[in-house]
């Protein structure tokens, strides 16, 4: 069963990752990590377990979260 909030939020963090991957750093930065990359299989993991669990709540600023 597949989870669309889940695959909703990984797609957008799939394409988020892309655009950053773009970013260039120069010195005095001598290593940048992305943890959108190494990090990726288990927050999978965890927005598919999470399948009801999901949802929207009001936030303390008022937007929305999920």
């Amino acid at each position: 069963m597949t989870n669309p909030t889940a695959e909703a939020l990984l797609a957008a963090a799939d394409a988020l990752c892309a655009r950053l991957d773009a970013l260039c750093f120069t010195p005095p930065a001598t290593h940048v990590y992305n943890p959108l990359v190494y990090a990726r299989d288990v927050h999978a993991r965890w927005l598919r377990q999470q399948r009801g669990h999901l949802h929207r709540q009001r936030g303390t600023q008022g937007g929305d979260l999920l």
